[in-house]
This record gives structure tokens, C-alpha cells and sequence, in this order.
């Protein structure tokens, strides 16, 4: 019996799963712009989240934008080129949308040379 190997994205806390995948876009690309106070920004454009719940999403986009960068540093460094680093990025985070994967894309290289 093999057992399913768990990826970071399983590891969501249930309630961020609730919160649906665009909310989870929206602070993955406000955590991409790089300016602090990503929570902050997050309550302005959607009051109804709580602080607590901004600060787990905060926390969560932030780990996802890490594990992106290593992904396209260790493709890179086995030769591979970037459409296979795009590749595992989405299959390791298939929620994320076009625009965000350009993003962790172009920032993994820039961090990668």
C-alpha cells in the first residue's frame, strides 16, 4: 500500500480552505508586491475578514512564495528550465492563477541567479 506523499498545499488550514482560492490570490499577489503590512491592505479591500484570519492568510501566502522560489532555484540548478519549475509550482499549488504564477516565476528566477 503506497500512501498519497502530502504537499504544503494539504496542509491548509481548513479554514483557508473556506475562504476560497480568489482570497487566497488576492493575498498571495499582495504578499508579491513586497510591502509590508499585506494584512492591513487585505482588511481595507475586504473588511469581513478578521485579523486573525488575515494574519493565517498572510502567514500562508508568505510560506507558498518561499516554496515557489525554492522550486524554481532547485529546477534551475538540475538544468531544468523554467516552464519545468512552472510546472511543479502548479501542480504543488494548482489554485494559483495565471497572473501570481508569472509573478513567483519571474521573482524565482531573479532570486535564483
Amino acid at each position: 500500500m503506497t500512501r498519497k506523499r502530502r504537499t504544503p498545499s494539504d496542509r491548509v488550514p481548513e479554514e483557508l480552505r473556506r475562504a476560497g482560492r480568489s482570497l487566497e490570490n488576492e493575498v498571495l499577489s499582495l504578499a508579491l508586491e513586497g510591502l509590508v503590512a499585506t494584512q492591513r491592505r487585505l482588511r481595507q479591500r475586504r473588511p469581513e475578514v478578521a485579523p486573525d484570519h488575515a494574519d493565517e492568510l498572510d502567514t500562508h501566502c508568505r510560506q507558498v512564495m518561499r516554496s515557489c522560489f525554492e522550486i524554481v532555484a532547485t529546477t534551475l540548478a538540475k538544468r531544468g528550465d523554467p516552464l519545468q519549475a512552472q510546472g511543479l509550482i502548479l501542480k504543488t499549488y494548482p489554485w494559483i492563477d495565471t497572473h501570481n504564477l508569472e509573478e513567483l516565476l519571474q521573482e524565482g528566477l531573479y532570486y535564483a541567479k
